[in-house]
């Protein structure tokens, strides 16, 4: 799961795909596929991510 949330994030090109990840992070994380540590890995990663206006 961690590999396919990290595909998604490098994908990341509209503020609409950053959403969607973190959705996904969060999905993840409420299903047990992720722990806490993860989580907030993933997410600050998806906040470093550019995005086109």
């Amino acid at each position: 799961m961690f590999k396919k949330l990290v595909k998604a994030i490098a994908a990341i090109k509209t503020e609409n795909d950053r959403d969607d990840c973190w959705a996904q992070i969060d999905r993840a994380f409420e299903e047990a596929k992720i722990s806490w540590d993860d989580h907030e890995t993933l997410y600050n990663l998806t906040s470093m991510i550019n995005v086109e206006d």
